[in-house]
C-alpha cells in the first residue's frame, strides 16, 4: 500500500501531493486567544509557519511549570488512529485547558528552536532524555517547581505491525508516568514526529464525514465544549465569605431604643441626685442634734 502511494505521488504532480507531519500541542493552563489565532475550518495541511507560531504564542505565555517536547520518529497519522493505544496522552489531553491538534503539517517543527524560545523567555533549564520505557527516565527525576524544559526523544518505531503497536503502547505508560511523577501539575506538551510523509489531499467533506480517521482523537479535539476557552483546572474559586447578620449592640441601636435609654439615664441622674439632697439633708439634721454623723 506504502508503495502504491508513492507511486501515485510520483505520477502526480507536486501541488496535488505533500509532506506533511502530526502534531499534538495542549496545556494544563488556559493559554487565552490562542484557538482563536487558527483559521476556522481548519487549512488541509497547516503551514509551517502557523504551527511555529501557534506552538511558540502557547510558550511565550510561561505558564507551565515544565515543558515536555516530544520527538516520536517515525509517528504516523494512522499509529494516532486507534484511540486504545494512547490512553495516558488521551487522558493528559482531556485535563488540558488548550489543546490543539493538527493531522496535516507541512513539514516537521523544529523543536530546537522552540526549546531555545522557552529558555530565552521563561528562564529554564534543560533535561534531556533518550529513551524508550520508563525505567530509562525513572533516574533522572526532579522535585523542584522550577520552569524546564523535558526532551522526549523516542526510538524510530518499528515496522513490524505487532511490534509497532507495542512500542506505542510502552511509550505512551512512558509518557503518562512522566506527567503524573512531575512536582507541577502545570505543564505543556509538544508532540511531533520527525518524519515528514507523503500524503494525497481528500476532498473536506469527505474528511468531514470521518473526522476519526483524518483528525487526532476527533471526540477529544472535536468536542463542542473546545469551542469555548475555559480553565478546566481552576479548583481554587473566589468564593465570598458569609457574613453574619448585623446585630443590635450598644453601638448599633434603633432611634426608639437610643430614645428609651436616653430616658432611663436621666432617671438614674435625678435619683442619684435626690439621694445626694437627701444624704446632705442627714449630716445637717445630725449637726445641729449634736450627733456625730458617724454614729447612725
Amino acid at each position: 500500500m506504502k508503495l502504491l502511494l508513492l507511486v501515485l505521488c510520483g505520477l502526480i504532480s507536486q501541488a496535488i501531493c505533500f509532506q506533511s507531519s502530526p502534531a499534538v500541542i495542549f496545556s494544563h493552563s488556559l493559554v487565552p486567544g490562542i484557538s482563536l489565532k487558527l483559521a476556522s475550518p481548519k487549512p488541509v495541511p497547516f503551514s509551517l509557519d502557523e504551527v511555529t507560531s501557534v506552538a511558540n504564542e502557547l510558550v511565550g505565555h510561561c505558564s507551565s511549570n515544565v515543558y515536555v517536547l516530544v520527538s516520536h520518529p517515525g509517528l504516523t497519522l494512522q499509529d494516532l488512529a486507534n484511540k486504545h493505544h494512547w490512553p495516558a496522552l488521551r487522558q493528559a489531553m482531556s485535563l488540558s485547558s488548550t489543546l490543539l491538534t493538527f493531522p496535516h503539517t507541512r513539514g516537521v517543527l523544529d523543536l530546537d528552536a522552540l526549546e531555545k524560545t522557552i529558555i530565552e523567555r521563561c528562564s529554564a533549564e534543560t533535561i534531556t532524555y533518550n529513551g524508550d520505557s520508563w525505567v530509562d527516565f525513572k533516574q533522572h527525576e526532579f522535585i523542584d517547581s522550577r520552569k524546564r524544559v523535558v526532551r522526549l526523544t523516542f526510538p524510530p518505531l518499528p515496522t513490524d505491525p505487532k511490534e509497532r503497536i507495542e512500542a506505542l503502547l510502552v511509550r505512551d505508560t512512558t509518557l503518562g508516568m512522566m506527567l503524573k511523577r512531575m512536582p507541577s501539575p502545570y505543564h505543556s506538551v509538544v508532540y511531533v514526529s520527525d518524519t515528514a510523509q507523503n500524503v494525497h489531499p481528500m476532498p473536506p467533506a469527505y474528511q468531514k464525514s470521518q473526522p476519526e480517521k483524518y483528525e487526532i482523537f476527533a471526540d477529544l479535539s472535536q468536542h463542542p465544549s473546545r469551542l469555548h476557552e475555559v480553565e478546566r483546572n481552576n479548583h481554587f474559586g473566589k468564593i465570598e465569605p458569609q457574613w453574619n447578620q448585623p446585630r443590635h449592640n450598644v453601638l448599633m441601636k434603633s432611634d426608639n431604643e437610643k430614645e428609651e435609654g436616653g430616658l432611663a439615664i436621666e432617671s438614674l441622674a435625678i435619683v442619684s441626685d435626690r439621694a445626694k439632697v437627701w444624704s446632705s439633708l442627714v449630716v445637717l439634721d445630725t449637726q445641729l442634734s449634736g450627733l456625730d454623723p458617724m454614729e447612725l
